[in-house]
């Protein structure tokens, strides 16, 4: 069993075609990966997996734990993370939800939500917050980002979720999001060397260049995958012209809104959902040995070559043969797009997939 929530401290090698990190094919057992982040939390986990596979009562935690939802009204996807942890040991995933709404596609188009986005909002964010008492949350955080900085009618939205789900919303700047994104990664690393994090979100892009306790330098982009997705909608197999033509488009709007760049990193890590991606993906990774939980990365030439050849493919296969959600996947010849012109602008020799986003730094700062 692969935990897609955690990545894992260990990366398996050797196995044959028929197996694969993700989901092992056995008769005689089951694999159970996991990460942790001090003794402590390790023998508390292997505790709850072996009371869980063996019928046996858990042993009781002196430390009181918390249970907290967190609601990211993204630009493209909803997220509910529902976590629970205590002071000392890493943040578990109790549940998770994802919804697709593409808020986005109507503020950029109408610079504003739309009564059907608003109504649609409004019921997910009921459902989940019923979600959250089930599960008996003490608190729920709910924060919005790109499409509500771009929207003319953010008051009048916000006072809707108020006054009908009940939740006061955090609206969070480009700034604001970065640094959230950024301390989240930079608590789980360990290397003393320069890197990057980067986010790639439906409206925008945030790079944050520093070392494991803060971000020296901070780098903003206006646009994200809408962009590029709703100018090169894909159909059917881009070929290399096509690709390159996408490639070309992104370098230009780089370079004029960050026309000065000397930071150059051998790292970054990219954010979002990307360790889940990558090894949905087959994609030869290798070990990152400076965190406990980023523990794998690829190569700038090896991310490169995939990029076109995931290009190259009809829409069609792609979901079939890596069992991915159309709807996100969509925007991932964009988002593949972005985030390697990202690494080639700094130089960056290889790029750490991770499954981190905005939560983990909230669930830092809510510690």
């Amino acid at each position: 069993m692969f935990h897609k929530d955690k990545e894992p401290s260990t990366l398996i090698w050797g196995l044959s075609n028929d197996y694969t990190p993700w989901k092992i094919k056995s008769n005689y057992g089951k694999l159970i990966i996991d990460s942790y982040t001090n003794e402590e939390d390790l023998f508390r986990k292997v505790e709850n997996i072996l009371a869980n596979k063996l019928k046996l009562k858990k042993l009781k935690n002196n430390k009181s734990r918390r249970t907290i939802g967190i609601i990211d009204i993204g630009s493209h996807t909803l997220k509910l993370r529902i976590y629970s942890g205590s002071e000392g040991t890493s943040a578990n995933i109790l549940y998770k939800e994802n919804a697709s709404l593409g808020i986005i596609n109507e503020v950029l188009s109408n610079n504003i939500f739309s009564e059907n986005i608003i109504i649609d909002l409004i019921n997910q964010l009921t459902i989940w917050k019923e979600k959250c008492i089930t599960f008996r949350c003490e608190d729920i955080i709910l924060t919005g980002t790109a499409a509500f900085r771009n929207a003319k009618n953010t008051d009048y939205l916000v006072s809707k979720i108020n006054s009908e789900v009940g939740l006061k919303i955090q609206l969070l700047n480009a700034e604001a999001e970065l640094d959230l994104l950024y301390n989240g990664v930079a608590s789980s690393m360990r290397t003393k060397n320069k890197f990057g994090v980067l986010g790639l979100g439906g409206g925008s892009t945030q790079i944050g260049v520093g070392d494991n306790k803060t971000a020296k330098n901070k780098y903003f982009l206006d646009f994200g995958t809408n962009l590029i997705s709703k100018k090169w909608s894909w159909s059917k197999p881009f070929t290399k012209f096509e690709y390159n033509t996408i490639i070309h488009f992104v370098e230009e709007k780089f370079d004029k809104q960050i026309p000065f760049l000397n930071d150059k990193i051998d790292h970054i890590v990219y954010t979002g959902g990307e360790t889940e991606f990558m090894l949905k993906c087959h994609l030869p990774l290798t070990t990152f040995n400076s965190s406990s939980i980023h523990v794998s990365q690829i190569d700038i030439e090896s991310f490169k070559q995939f990029c076109f050849q995931f290009a190259n493919l009809h829409p069609h296969e792609v979901f079939e043969r890596f069992h991915l959600d159309p709807k996100w996947a969509i925007g991932a010849i964009a988002a593949n797009t972005i985030a390697l012109v990202v690494a080639q602008k700094f130089s960056v020799q290889y790029i750490i997939p991770s499954n981190f986003n905005i939560s983990e730094g909230l669930i830092l700062a809510a510690k």
